[in-house]
């Protein structure tokens, strides 16, 4: 199974028989990932031995025998008309070609992995968008705690300044101003009355 990333089609699954494919053959997947993509339907190849069109797909070790390719079939992975990836089949020249009603059980196939992988995605981003909430909900609780700290302590300052302010009314409410002054008279406490 071949997903596009920013750097073309990568192959994110295989299922190799052993022996395991050569190198080379993912260069084939990739360039009919590419033609699926670009035609947006399948691409298959099921006698290319006979028709004289077999891939070599050498092996990197030199001196390696190369591998023939006697079929191979690339299918989209759609979900509704979104390409989301490509199944890629090959078989080599010692298996033969692919028998005929493999195309049919391909197509099918490759819709329901389409719709699996959508799917998948659709699922990784609900889990993304879950914990991008969860980080949100404790980034306010931790502030909706600081916030209530500050404003417990604000309120305690705010009762202190009460009590002081409380203390010194009933400070000043016990003082008169003029007591130590001579002047008792009923006119001089009348001036003094005024002046407070």
């Amino acid at each position: 199974i071949l997903m596009r990333s920013d750097e073309g089609w990568k192959p994110v699954a295989r299922f190799l028989e052993p022996p395991a494919t050569p190198d080379g053959l993912e260069e084939t997947a990739i360039s009919l990932a590419e033609e699926v993509a670009r035609k947006s339907r399948a691409v298959i190849a099921n006698d290319l031995v006979s028709e004289g069109k077999s891939r070599n797909a050498a092996g990197s070790d030199e001196g390696s025998s190369p591998v023939l390719l006697s079929a191979w079939a690339a299918y989209p992975l759609q979900f509704r008309e979104e390409m989301i990836g490509v199944l890629y089949l090959d078989r080599l020249a010692s298996q033969g070609s692919f028998p005929e009603e493999v195309g049919d059980l391909l197509a099918v196939f490759s819709g329901q992995a389409g719709l699996a992988l959508q799917n998948s995605r659709l699922y990784q981003d609900l889990q993304g968008s879950r914990r991008k909430i969860e980080t949100m909900n404790h980034t306010l609780s931790q502030t909706r705690k600081q916030l209530e700290d500050q404003v417990a302590t604000k309120m305690l300052q705010v009762e202190e300044v009460r009590g002081l302010l409380s203390r010194q009314q009933s400070e000043l409410e016990g003082r008169t101003r003029y007591g130590g002054l001579s002047g008792g008279s009923k006119a001089m406490q009348e001036l003094y009355a005024l002046l407070d």
